[in-house]
């Protein structure tokens, strides 16, 4: 539903600036009617590429978006739609750390190329591991 508003959007602006070119005729001429422009049709964000998929607080996540030559937008957030991270980087790569807010369970890494708008991000699902307990070292105590 949003991807054909935004079509019909760019449509819109489309026609506008079309039609601020059109209007240097002299007051005599009636100018033409706007022409309707289809919007394009919907086509979904590329995937982005998520390495790794799960992993502790702390964790490194690459994050690419194949193709992309512009910028890389990316965010690491709950399911509920809170962004807990988020990074921009130029060309098709850009890097999250899972924050310390995070709670083992599943959260999504959003991403998308030359973002504009929400029709332009996809996500792919992010495990939060329990970090592994620290281990204890026994300091030798010596008797006697």
């Amino acid at each position: 539903m949003r991807r054909p508003l935004a079509g019909l959007v760019a449509g819109i602006l489309a026609a506008t600036g079309l039609a601020l070119f059109t209007t240097s005729a002299s007051a005599e001429e009636t100018p033409p009617p706007p022409t309707l422009v289809e919007p394009l049709p919907a086509v979904p964000a590329p995937l982005p590429v998520v390495n790794p998929t799960s992993g502790p607080v702390g964790t490194d996540i690459s994050v690419t978006v194949p193709g992309c030559t512009g910028f890389v937008s990316a965010a690491f957030g709950s399911e509920e739609g809170d962004i807990l991270e988020f990074n921009v980087s130029s060309g098709d790569t850009t890097h999250l750390v899972v924050p310390a807010e995070a709670t083992p369970g599943t959260y999504v890494v959003v991403a998308g190329c030359d973002v504009y708008t929400e029709n332009d991000i996809n996500g792919v699902e992010f495990t939060v591991t329990q970090s592994p307990a620290t281990a204890v070292v026994a300091t030798p105590h010596v008797t006697g």
